[in-house]
């Protein structure tokens, strides 16, 4: 009998011990619980305190953050798409098509980094207007064989490259499923 509750009190400080280090690593860590789009088969981790939410017209929720003082909300949101060529045409086409369908669009800076998970991006951070909001965003291309994903990071222009570098962050946690 005294070792079922020996046992028992040994399971609890165990069970104990654990949570606390999930707590801890959530803390020290510092990130948000992945988000997880089956459908698309695509993850990534949004950046801390951000919230996502459906928005109308899109297949998936956004994520969202600090609305900034001009009104604008910044926002994450990811798209997918069949492109059965190479991800640098992809990106090289998308970028063409918004300059041509898009006002006052101006690209700002681009290059090329990996996600933690080793899958190749393509970014371009970009300048230009809509709905009467000039924005600054960030495209992150990546993509597995002919399914193609376009991150894209908005905020308002003059506040922009403040989170340019929490744009990259979220890209860099993207993994292909």
């Amino acid at each position: 009998m005294k070792m079922k509750k020996a046992l028992a009190v040994v399971m609890k400080a165990l069970a104990v011990v654990m949570m606390a280090v999930a707590i801890l690593m959530a803390t020290v860590c510092g990130r948000e619980a992945q988000i997880r789009y089956e459908e698309a088969g695509v993850s990534y981790t949004p950046p801390k305190g951000w919230v996502s939410a459906p928005f109308p017209g899109l297949r998936y929720p956004i994520v969202y953050g600090p609305e900034t003082a001009g009104g604008f909300t910044a926002n994450l949101v990811i798209v997918d798409e069949v492109w059965a060529g190479p991800l640098a045409e992809y990106a090289e086409e998308n970028i063409r098509a918004l300059d041509m369908a898009v006002p006052d669009f101006a690209v700002l800076d681009r290059g090329e980094f990996e996600t933690r998970a080793g899958a190749p991006v393509i970014w371009v951070v970009t300048e230009n207007t809509q709905m009467g909001h000039h924005l600054r965003q960030t495209f992150f291309f990546l993509g597995q064989g002919s399914q193609k994903y376009v991150m894209t990071g908005s905020t308002a222009a003059w506040d922009g490259a403040a989170l340019d570098g929490v744009f990259a962050e979220s890209a860099k946690t993207v993994q292909i499923h």
